[in-house]
């Protein structure tokens, strides 16, 4: 699937939104669990003499349910504990379960100023539609390939790619937040393999397309479980960073054997991805069909793989 996301600065998706104000959680998310306990608050705690920011998704629209969150805020016991802790509001759209590992919701983009590269507008326009986001509640910047933008302040959040900006970003010494669009209702496949009908109509060349992608399937399965491997192909004879490939090269392990998924799922088209992303298509205005677009019969010819 595309790594398409949000990036935000705090310490950074193949796209994803960055945002730029900097935090806690070096993996990108935080889990807080409150237990309610007796005692009061201690006067001091670990790291005083700063705020530490911490982003709290709640899973549902503030109210008293959140009381104790609301009292403590009211009270001063976060600032005792130096903790600066940003409430989000939940609702029937937020899935929690998704917003705890990626770090954000779609509702954190509102009122920013997102950095957007123009060969992706079409794609940030089609990610509004998708999430039902007003675009005039957010403003576009239009930046070049250059994530340094939200580390500038320029901009809030900044459209890329999971295997790439955060990835800079991270060797720069600033670690990200990222929101997967994948993860909020916009699915597309990304780096697909293109070919003609007539090709595939012809036998001759059909079993040569059939087997190129057998070969293609054994070599992004050995990529998958030894991503590093491949990180030491292709960086010494590219002349690469050796470590910047290893590390997208993991990313990019996640994306081509999503979790759940086995080695035998690696260039399959599974019916219920393929309608993901064809809602997506049509939300983008397409009017191609399914038959249009995707040769599922390839997926028979390499079962034997």
């Amino acid at each position: 699937m595309d790594g398409t996301a949000a990036l935000r600065p705090r310490p950074i998706t193949r796209r994803n939104v960055l945002r730029g104000s900097l935090g806690l959680a070096a993996a990108g998310a935080l889990v807080v669990a409150v237990s309610a306990c007796g005692g009061s608050p201690s006067a001091a705690g670990p790291g005083a003499g700063a705020l530490r920011p911490l982003d709290v998704q709640l899973v549902w629209l503030k109210n008293v349910q959140f009381g104790g969150s609301f009292l403590a805020q009211q009270h001063g016991y976060y600032d005792r504990l130096w903790v600066a802790p940003n409430l989000i509001t939940g609702g029937p759209q937020v899935s929690v379960e998704p917003v705890v590992v990626q770090g954000r919701a779609p509702q954190d983009l509102l009122g920013k100023r997102i950095g957007v590269p123009s060969a992706s507008l079409a794609i940030w326009d089609t990610f509004l539609k998708a999430n039902s986001i007003d675009p005039s509640t957010i403003t576009v910047v239009p930046v070049q390939l250059d994530p340094t933008t939200l580390v500038k302040g320029t901009v809030d959040r900044y459209l890329g790619f999971v295997t790439d900006e955060p990835i800079a970003l991270l060797l720069k010494g600033f670690p990200t937040y990222q929101l997967k669009f994948a993860d909020f209702g916009y699915s597309l496949y990304g780096d697909c393999y293109i070919t003609t009908a007539a090709a595939l109509a012809n036998p001759a060349k059909r079993a040569l397309v059939v087997g190129f992608l057998r070969a293609e399937r054994l070599g992004w399965r050995l990529a998958a479980a030894e991503p590093l491997a491949a990180a030491a192909v292709s960086g010494p004879a590219l002349g690469l960073d050796p470590h910047q490939q290893g590390l997208e090269s993991q990313a990019q392990a996640a994306l081509v054997q999503p979790p759940g998924s086995g080695p035998a799922d690696i260039l399959t088209l599974k019916e219920p991805d393929v309608t993901a992303n064809l809602r997506t298509l049509t939300l983008s205005g397409s009017s191609l069909s399914n038959d249009q677009l995707f040769d599922t019969s390839l997926t028979a010819d390499l079962a034997t793989v």
